[in-house]
Order: C-alpha cells, then structure tokens, then sequence
C-alpha cells in the first residue's frame, strides 16, 4: 500500500481494493494491520482526507461487522450444547454451592461467639486484677476458649463496614456523583457545561459509522 503522503491521489481505489472480500482469517489479520500500520501516524488536513478516512471507517466498519458474523456462525452449534451443559449441572451446582456457604456461615458464626467470649474474659480478668482478686483472674481466665484448628479448613477476620449514617462520613470517605456529572454534561448538548467547582469539562467527540462495502 502507497504511504500516506501518497494514498490521497488514489484514495478511493485504495479503499475499495483494501476492502476487498478477504477469503481467509490470516488475510483478514494482514489487512487489519495493514491499516493501522499505514494510517497511525497520518491526520487527515483536507476535505479530501476526511472523506478518505470515511470511507476507510466504513470498510473498517464493515469487516468488523462480517468477522462477528462468521464468529456467531462458528459459534452458535458450540452455545447451544454450552447452554445444554450448563443447564444440567445448574440446579445441582447451586444446590452444593447453598450447603458450602451456609456450612462455612456456621463455622465463622462459632468464630465470632468464641472472640466475643474471649474478650469479656479479658476484660474480666482485667478487673479481678485491678481489684486485687486473685482467683478472679484466674476464675476469668477460665471462661475463654481456644478452637483447635480444623483439618482442611482455615479461617481469617477482617472488617467490612455498615454505613448508619452518610451524612456523618468524613470528606475523605465521600465519592463523586460521577453519574450525575454525566446527566450535566448531557443536558447541555454542544454548550460548554455550567461549570461546577473542582470540575474541568472537556470536548469527547464521539463518531458512528455505518457500514460499507465489504
């Protein structure tokens, strides 16, 4: 393919010569690469140029548009025995999957309860010792538990958060209404945005293109 200073005089045969049904996926990789390869470092100056590039988008387009419809092609006997299969493990699979977690809700319910006695021990035992009771301490000591470790099975604790109150969360915590902004942008077509402190709006040309020849 001529390069980019070149491809402008002939562009409209270029294009439909690029474009041409490729009979196989190797040639389809080749041509693809092809484009990016020759146009990555080229923008387009004049009307002529545009319209090259729209022609060019609409190939592109167009065998976009024509690998997806061999790929569902190739892949649709494939789906319909995937779904098959999956609809026969489905109901067992779920089934196994609610004993797991509700066997494992078990185990770090009991974790929970043997913390929970395990710190009121310590707190006992801490005043028994501040009051000077001796056999308080140990008397404490006595209402904690240590669960041996369980074959095959490991356990760890972290935090997770329940938020009572939003109004009360520290700024830190807070998070953009990123939809919001969005809808902001959207009521206001091709205007510039009414600006919003600590916000900086910028241009997002978006292009559709139909597709081509192939």
């Amino acid at each position: 393919m001529p390069k980019p200073t070149t491809v402008m005089s002939e562009n409209v045969r270029q294009v439909e010569v690029l474009f041409s049904l490729a009979l196989t996926i190797e040639t389809k990789i080749a041509k693809a690469r092809e484009v990016l390869d020759t146009f990555k470092d080229w923008s387009p100056k004049t009307q002529e140029d545009l319209e090259t590039v729209a022609t060019l988008l609409r190939g592109v387009k167009a065998q976009r548009n024509e690998i997806e419809a061999l790929e569902q092609a190739e892949r649709k006997p494939l789906n319909a025995k995937l779904k098959e299969s999956s609809d026969r493990f489905k109901s067992v699979k779920t089934l196994w999957a609610d004993a797991e977690v509700m066997l494992k809700s078990k185990i770090a319910a009991a974790r929970l309860l043997e913390d929970e006695r395990n710190r009121k021990a310590l707190v006992a035992a801490a005043d028994a010792h501040a009051a000077g009771d001796a056999q308080g301490v140990v008397d404490a000591l006595a209402q904690g538990t240590n669960v041996r470790d369980l074959p095959g099975i490991s356990t760890s604790k972290q935090w997770t958060f329940i938020i009572d109150d939003p109004a009360l969360l520290p700024r830190e915590f807070l998070m953009p209404n990123e939809k919001l902004l969005k809808e902001h942008c959207a009521h206001t077509k091709d205007r510039e945005p009414t600006p919003v402190p600590g916000v900086r709006f910028v241009p997002d040309v978006r292009v559709a293109a139909s597709a081509g020849r192939s």
